[in-house]
């Protein structure tokens, strides 16, 4: 009997060590995920994207190169440059979790959900961004884009001033406020 419970205690203890080794391999893991950044860069070098451990970027470096680029050029070029390093952060935390805890099942789990939520990124239509990069050295602020309100077509719209600016807008017949400081002097 006493024999059995010997090893019950010896099993037992065994055990705590495992979840103390485990909780310690989780606990590195945490630290090294919450010091974890990824960068990825353009191809011409012009935009650069860090995202940290969640995938949220963290911070955008735009080179004097994009300063009057088409800005749908430029943000092309940022969604880009996140996703790319948001693969290379899935990357990272895969050889992260296996390398600090193993292929136990959180473990798993986590690098699952990293590949769920960050895939590898879709190839560019070169051909489209050709085309906007062609038509980048005529972009100049305040020329025609994407994000300008349209022309207006009638006098009415409500951005048009022009049809009512010489028109004065007057009430018909003063009243006794008006009347009475119009007696008045200011000087007085």
């Amino acid at each position: 009997m006493e024999n059995r419970l010997d090893e019950s205690i010896e099993h037992a203890r065994r055990f705590a060590e495992q979840l103390e080794n485990a909780a310690q391999k989780y606990d590195d893991l945490q630290r090294s995920m919450t010091e974890l950044r990824v960068t990825a860069r353009s191809d011409d070098g012009s935009v650069e994207v860090t995202v940290d451990s969640n995938g949220v970027p963290v911070a955008i470096e735009l080179a004097e190169s994009t300063r009057g680029r088409n800005p749908a050029v430029t943000s092309a070029a940022i969604m880009d440059c996140m996703r790319s390093a948001q693969a290379k952060l899935r990357q990272r935390v895969a050889n992260l979790v296996s390398g600090l805890v193993g292929d136990d099942s959180p473990a798993a789990d986590m690098v699952s959900r990293y590949e769920q939520r960050f895939p590898d990124p879709d190839p560019i239509d070169t051909a489209a961004t050709q085309d906007a990069a062609a038509s980048n050295n005529s972009w100049r602020p305040g020329a025609e884009s994407f994000y300008a309100p349209p022309a207006p077509s009638s006098p009415s719209q409500p951005w048009s001033r022009k049809p009512n600016r010489d028109q004065v807008v007057a009430p018909d017949e003063p009243d006794e406020d008006e009347q009475y400081y119009n007696r008045k002097s200011w000087l007085v």
